[in-house]
């Protein structure tokens, strides 16, 4: 389970998603969530960060571990049920990059009951918003969210990872 914060970190936006004023953004969210769904974890890196690939050491293997992790998940009894975006920031734009924050929702089910998580994601296009990739924060702070993007704007807010049960 050590990939499952990095794994969230890449890729959950996956149910539905927060409206944006960009619609590249928005679709692209949209693919994302379509191939998690549909367990083709490789569109799903395709997604993510750079950095983050290169931390789980690479596309394959960062697929491999995507699929064992959510296999493991699931044969424990924690199945994703939905997950959301929501409040999506507003663009801001460092060194060439545009940016944006946006609150990831997800509803599990666990032997436990339902729980539900939040966190933020960082948004990321270096082509003024036609592609983006993926930096899910996983409760870091932002000094260390700036280890795997240097390029941070400095503003950006980072809201703090939460979990709650919902039953």
């Amino acid at each position: 389970m050590k990939y499952f914060s990095l794994l969230i970190v890449c890729f959950l936006g996956l149910q539905s998603q927060a409206q944006s004023d960009n619609k590249n953004l928005n679709d692209q969210l949209e693919n994302m969530r379509k191939a998690f769904i549909a367990k083709d974890y490789g569109v799903v890196a395709d997604f993510t960060y750079t950095k983050v690939l290169e931390k789980m050491g690479g596309k394959e293997k960062m697929i491999a571990a995507t699929s064992n992790s959510i296999s493991k998940m699931e044969s424990t009894g924690f199945v994703i049920e939905k997950i959301s975006f929501k409040d999506p920031t507003k663009f801001l734009k460092h060194n060439g990059d545009l940016q944006c924050a946006i609150t990831q929702v997800l509803i599990m089910n666990t032997p436990h009951g339902k729980m539900q998580s939040e966190s933020t994601i960082i948004a990321i296009s270096q082509d003024d918003g036609e592609n983006w990739s993926f930096l899910d924060s996983s409760g870091m702070p932002k000094d260390t969210l700036k280890a795997f993007y240097t390029n941070l704007h400095p503003d950006m807010e980072i809201k703090p990872s939460s979990r709650r049960k919902l039953d």
